[in-house]
């Protein structure tokens, strides 16, 4: 989880999986980026997500951002049959 308001912090325009692991804000590439809109954000960022408030949308694109959803592969296990 991330919030509008430490984007300013990141120091860049174009903020990504990889910008948000590098520095700390996910454990492993496989963590869920969910965007919420607590703080403000002064600059105008491009950040890639993986789900995202409304109202954060609307933060980021109020200081001329933008949200970018990731498209996220479902994957779904088959359950075999069990024999008894």
């Amino acid at each position: 989880i991330i919030n509008v308001g430490e984007l300013d912090s990141i120091g860049s325009n174009e903020i990504s999986r990889e910008t948000l692991l590098k520095l700390g804000y996910l454990s492993s590439k496989r963590d869920y980026i969910k965007l919420l809109s607590m703080g403000e954000v002064k600059n105008a960022v491009n950040i890639t997500v993986d789900i995202a408030s409304k109202k954060a949308i609307e933060k980021i694109e109020k200081s001329g951002g933008k949200v970018i959803i990731n498209e996220r592969k479902k994957y779904v296990r088959e359950k075999k049959d069990i024999k008894s």
